[in-house]
């Protein structure tokens, strides 16, 4: 899809909504949604680094020999235009001045009127709360159809959740994924957060994405390998590579190749 295409469709879609959404979603100012071209999907996505409120050793660049700045790739590339920065903040401000309530009352009626497949919570950023994670499954479940994807290195909030007991049951169209490096602190985190979950709702589907440069790093271990890496695979998107595991309720671990 190019840009022009792009910028077409969206333009379509936000009309559609205007005359469609009913009175108190319009009142929500402020939010809106991103198209990520890698997985071909739309997503509702937050500044990078910056709301991430659990770094992990893919923050810190320990993939980037030794040079932080710039290792979290929602930094780089075209994350850094102006106007996706601009329109990544609006989220959070909204946010945080509407509540995670009021992200849901926006983002259910605007994808009823777009009916997506696939949908992804953060394509940068991660969850910021209880109360938003709640408002996360809650969209997900309102929305049976659409097949969502929630990658979070937020694995403090999840554990916790699961020992007061209080962690809403996951849907059947959610995939959380935890990510996370092999070999690393996180890592034993995400599988101890992974076995608490499990552990309350046997048909979960939480699982790890590792993030890795060699495959050697994984040896040993069970996993899908993304086949999306257009230097490596040529394919550029997971619709070109005709992939869709981190949507579907497929048991298994993913790995993606640093980028």
């Amino acid at each position: 899809m190019n840009l022009t295409h792009f910028q077409e469709k969206m333009e379509r879609m936000y009309a559609k909504m205007q005359h469609q959404t009913n009175a108190k979603t319009q009142q929500i100012q402020g939010y809106r949604l991103s198209f990520t071209s890698k997985m071909d999907c739309f997503s509702c996505d937050l500044p990078a680094y910056t709301s991430c409120k659990q770094k992990s050793e893919v923050c810190y660049g320990i993939l980037c020999k030794g040079k932080r700045k710039g290792s979290c790739y929602g930094t780089r590339g075209n994350f850094r235009y102006s106007n996706c920065k601009l329109l990544r903040d609006n989220n959070l401000r909204t946010l945080l001045k509407h509540g995670a309530g009021s992200l849901e009352a926006w983002l259910v009626p605007t994808l009823l009127n777009i009916m997506p497949d696939f949908f992804r919570f953060h394509s940068t950023g991660d969850v910021q709360n209880y109360s938003h994670l709640q408002a996360i499954l809650s969209t997900a479940r309102k929305l049976p159809k659409t097949n969502m994807f929630l990658p979070t290195h937020y694995t403090k909030l999840l554990l916790k959740a699961c020992i007061n007991d209080n962690l809403p049951r996951i849907p059947k169209n959610m995939q959380i994924k935890l990510s996370c490096i092999r070999g690393t602190r996180q890592e034993k985190r995400c599988l101890e957060t992974q076995q608490a979950i499990l552990s309350r709702q046997k048909n979960a589907n939480v699982h790890l994405a590792y993030v890795y440069r060699s495959l050697d790093e994984l040896d040993g271990l069970q996993f899908w390998a993304c086949p999306v890496s257009p230097k490596n695979s040529g394919f550029k998107s997971c619709t070109e590579a005709k992939c869709r595991f981190c949507f579907l309720p497929i048991k298994g671990n993913v790995a993606y190749k640093y980028h």
